[in-house]
């Protein structure tokens, strides 16, 4: 169970800080594994870091249930972007299901040299891309969703701010 606050805050905006940066960095070496000159260096760290970044996404999404009850007696009005978010989120879980498995089943291959060859290697390496590009692009997405909520699609006014100083919560 994911404690609703850390330290007086709210745990889904602190989480979901290590989705932001784990999965790219996840995506970086997974790209940084197809090419050859790299590939070594990355091959321990892109698992690692890709399995990292899948339980950072599930920390996030768990702790932004919560958060959304928090908001939505706050603020009715904005349940609809926050289900955005949702949805946006839901997705990213789910590629990066795909991704994780695809990063340490290319990783086992990669260290049975004699399986990494030819074919293998050009399909692992393929679907390696594919993934981190939809990783890297569904972060981007929920994370544009979720500042939608907080900053608002209007600029410097804050929809979630102004609702906290309207109510003093």
């Amino acid at each position: 169970m994911i404690p609703d606050e850390f330290h007086s805050l709210p745990v889904h905006p602190l989480a979901v800080h290590g989705a932001v940066v784990l999965v790219p960095l996840a995506a970086l070496l997974a790209v940084l594994f197809v090419v050859p000159r790299t590939r070594a260096w990355a091959a321990l760290p892109m698992p690692i870091v890709t399995v990292a970044a899948l339980l950072s996404v599930i920390v996030s999404r768990a702790s932004g249930y919560n958060f959304r009850d928090d908001l939505a007696k706050i603020n009715p009005q904005i349940v609809e972007q926050i289900a955005n978010h949702e949805d946006k989120a839901t997705w990213l879980l789910y590629f990066m299901i795909v991704f994780a498995i695809t990063a340490v089943g290319v990783y086992v291959l990669y260290r049975q040299a004699h399986r990494f060859t030819g074919a293998v290697e050009y399909a692992a390496c393929g679907v390696l891309v594919v993934g981190a590009l939809l990783v890297a692009w569904q972060t981007y997405q929920t994370g544009e969703a979720g500042s939608k909520v907080v900053w608002g699609g209007g600029g410097a006014s804050s929809t979630i701010s102004q609702t906290v100083t309207v109510t003093g919560r």
